[in-house]
C-alpha cells in the first residue's frame, strides 16, 4: 500500500506564489474591464453606432442607404474603434468588439446620451467632432475632454452653459486642429494658458469672446491657418505682439477689423491667403501701413477703399488673386497704378471700375477669371487692359459693352463662360465671332432662331 505521507505534493516557492497571485489579479483585472467596455459596448449599440473599419458597424438601426452604394450612416453619436498598436492581431480577430479595440474617435449632432461620458474619460480618442450642442447639456461633463492626452482633431459647436472647458488644453501636445464654432461659454482659461503649441489649425467661428482673449494665440508657434469669421473678434490686442510668424491663412471675415489691425499682420512673414470679405473694414488713408510681402490672395470685399488702399497692394509682388467686390472702389482712384504681373484671378463686381481699373490689370498677362460685372466696363476698357490669352471666365453682366467688344474677344480661346447679360451685345457679336458658341457656359440675350445648346436666352 502507498503511504500518503509518502506522495509527493506540488510545491511552490514563496516567489511562485507571488507570481501566480499576480497572474491572477491580473486576468481578474483584465476580466472586469472587458466586461465594463462590453457593457458599454452595448450602450453605444443601442443608442448610437460603433464603427470598426471601412464596412463593419454595429447599431440596432437598420440602415438601407447602404444598400444602394450611398453609403452606411448610423445614429448619432458614431464611435469609431481602432485597433491597438501593441495587441493588432487580437483586435482584428475580435472582429470589432470594444473588448478588444480602443475607441479613436467619436462624431455627434446634436442630443449627447449619457455614455458620452464614459468615452470621453477613457483617455483614447484622437478625434473628438460633438457639434450643434444642445444649449443646456448637463449629463455630459465636457472637461472630460482634456483626459485625452494623444488626440489631434477637436470639434466643438453650439455649448453656451459650461465653463472651464478649455482648462488644460495647454497639456495636450498632438493636438493639431481645433474647430469652434457658436460658443458663448467664457474663454478665460484658454486666455490664461492657452493652446498647445502644436496646434496649426485653428477655427473661431460664430462666436463671442472679448478682443484680449486673443492672447491665446501667443504660444501657438506652430500656427499656419487661423479662421475668425463671424465672431466678435479684433486684433487691437495683438497689434504690439503680433500674430505668429508661422501664420499662412488668415480668415477675418464678417468680423471688426480696422486699419489698426494692420500691425498685427507684421509679424506674419508667411501670409499668403487674407481674407476681410464682409467685415465693414475702413482701409482708406493707409499710407503709413503695409501687408506682408508674401500675401498671393486677398478678399477685401465689402470694405471701405481709396487710392492709397490699391497703392499698398500694388506693392505687393506674388499677388495672385484680388477680390474687390462691392467695395467703395472708384475708378478715378485707379489712375496709374499697376497690379503685379503675377495676378491670375480679379474681381470688382459692383464698384465704380472702369478705364483706369482695367488699365491697372495691363501687365497681368495671364489672367483666367475677370469679374466686372454692375461696373461701367465699356469696350475701351476692354482694350486698354489688353490681350489676355489665357482668360477662362469673363463676367461683364450689366455694364456698358457692346458689339464692338468683339476684336477683343475674338483673341480669346480658351474661354470657358462669358456672361453678358443686360448688356448691348446681341446676335450679331455670334455672327462676328462664331467661335463663341462653342463656349461652354455662354449667358446672354441672345435671340437666334436656332441658338447652340450650351447658349442661354434671357
Amino acid at each position: 500500500m502507498n503511504d500518503p505521507r509518502n506522495r509527493k505534493w506540488i510545491r511552490l516557492s514563496l516567489r511562485g506564489c507571488f507570481v501566480l497571485l499576480t497572474v491572477i489579479c491580473i486576468g481578474i483585472a483584465m476580466g472586469r474591464i472587458a466586461s465594463q467596455r462590453l457593457a458599454l459596448q452595448k450602450k453605444i449599440i443601442d443608442e448610437g453606432t460603433l464603427v470598426y473599419g471601412a464596412t463593419r458597424r454595429h447599431s440596432q438601426t437598420i440602415n438601407y442607404w447602404s444598400r444602394f452604394g450611398g453609403g452606411s450612416t448610423g445614429p448619432d453619436p458614431q464611435v469609431s474603434l481602432g485597433n491597438w498598436k501593441l495587441l493588432p492581431a487580437v483586435s482584428k480577430w475580435s472582429k470589432g468588439s470594444l473588448a478588444a479595440t480602443r475607441m479613436q474617435a467619436i462624431k455627434s449632432h446634436g442630443r449627447l446620451p449619457d455614455w458620452t461620458g464614459e468615452v470621453l474619460a477613457s483617455g483614447e480618442l484622437l478625434r473628438i467632432h460633438l457639434n450643434q450642442l444642445p444649449s443646456q447639456l448637463d449629463n455630459v461633463d465636457l472637461r472630460l475632454i482634456v483626459c485625452n492626452q494623444e488626440i489631434e482633431s477637436l470639434s466643438l459647436s453650439g455649448c453656451q452653459q459650461q465653463s472651464d472647458i478649455f482648462k488644460g488644453f495647454d497639456q495636450l501636445q498632438r493636438l493639431r486642429d481645433v474647430k469652434i464654432s457658436k460658443f458663448r461659454c467664457d474663454f478665460r482659461s484658454l486666455r490664461e494658458s492657452g493652446f498647445s503649441p502644436n496646434v496649426e489649425e485653428l477655427s473661431i467661428l460664430s462666436s463671442q469672446f472679448d478682443s484680449s482673449d486673443l492672447e491665446m494665440l501667443t504660444n501657438c508657434h506652430r500656427l499656419r491657418f487661423l479662421s475668425l469669421s463671424a465672431s466678435d473678434a479684433d486684433l487691437h490686442a495683438l497689434r504690439e505682439k503680433g500674430l505668429p510668424s508661422s501664420l499662412v491663412s488668415l480668415n477675418m471675415s464678417g468680423t471688426r477689423f480696422s486699419k489698426s489691425c494692420l500691425k498685427a499682420l507684421q509679424t506674419c512673414a508667411k501670409l499668403e491667403d487674407l481674407n476681410l470679405r464682409n467685415s465693414q473694414a475702413d482701409l482708406r488713408s493707409v499710407e503709413n501701413y503695409s501687408l506682408p510681402k508674401q500675401l498671393r490672395t486677398i478678399d477685401i470685399s465689402g470694405c471701405q477703399i481709396d487710392r492709397s488702399t490699391l497703392v499698398m497692394l500694388a506693392e505687393l509682388p506674388e499677388l495672385t488673386e484680388l477680390i474687390l467686390n462691392e467695395t467703395s472702389l472708384l475708378d478715378e482712384q485707379a489712375r496709374g497704378i499697376t497690379l503685379s504681373q503675377t495676378l491670375k484671378k480679379f474681381e470688382a463686381r459692383g464698384t465704380g471700375a472702369g478705364r483706369h481699373v482695367c488699365n491697372m490689370l495691363r501687365n497681368a498677362k495671364g489672367l483666367t477669371t475677370l469679374n466686372f460685372a454692375k461696373t461701367e466696363l465699356d469696350d475701351h476698357s476692354l482694350e486698354l487692359m489688353g490681350s489676355k490669352p489665357k482668360l477662362t471666365m469673363l463676367l461683364a453682366g450689366e455694364t456698358n459693352l457692346t458689339n464692338a467688344c468683339a476684336n477683343w474677344l475674338a483673341k480669346i480661346v480658351k474661354l470657358q463662360r462669358l456672361e453678358l447679360i443686360a448688356t448691348d451685345v446681341d446676335d450679331q457679336i455670334l455672327e462676328m465671332v462664331p467661335k463663341l458658341r462653342d463656349i461652354p457656359d455662354l449667358r446672354g440675350h441672345f435671340s437666334s432662331s436656332k441658338p447652340a445648346k450650351r447658349i442661354f436666352t434671357f
